[in-house]
């Protein structure tokens, strides 16, 4: 099983599939989808141009299923960070190893970031399969934010977890 970088071509197929990931899981995530960052294909496009920042995805069968982005952080006193964004896998691949291999790119790609020493992801308290799959790539949990975000009116805490390179 392995992932791959996000290509231009695929980028209206990407924004489908995160649409679906905002509905279906929307205490997963800080985005919903009136209010997300790629509202549009001009507006993503635009995201993807940036430096260090990228999407990672692996598909089944022609397409895409799951997908993870990292992020470099900008600022100078913390350009030694890189942050993990935006994990999903659709729910009938979950247990294939789709999740692993685009989570395990975005590892890797932070690695080779001069001067990146440390990784960095939140998972919402009710995921716990997902965070398994963190924990098992060498993440540590060091705390939880409670009433990180809500949903319906639902409180939802957030695990925030490292990941040393």
């Amino acid at each position: 099983m392995s992932a791959f970088e996000l290509v231009p071509e695929r980028y209206t197929e990407y924004l489908a599939l995160r649409q679906r990931m905002l509905v279906e899981e929307p205490a997963a995530f800080l985005s919903s989808p009136t209010d997300d960052i790629a509202q549009g294909l001009a507006d993503f496009t635009e995201l993807m141009a940036r430096v260090h920042n990228d999407i990672f995805v692996a598909e089944s069968q022609g397409r895409l299923v799951a997908t993870a982005g990292v992020v470099r952080q900008q600022r100078e006193k913390i350009r030694h960070r890189a942050h993990i964004w935006g994990v999903f896998c659709e729910a009938p691949e979950r247990g294939n190893g789709f999740g692993r291999a685009s989570v395990s790119a975005c590892i890797e790609r932070a690695r080779t970031w001069e001067g990146v020493s440390v990784v960095s992801l939140s998972v919402s308290a009710s995921g716990g399969p997902a965070l398994a799959l963190y924990e098992s790539l060498g993440f540590v949990k060091w705390g939880t934010e409670p009433d990180a975000i809500r949903v319906g009116g639902v409180a939802y805490d957030e695990h925030h977890l490292t990941l040393p390179l």
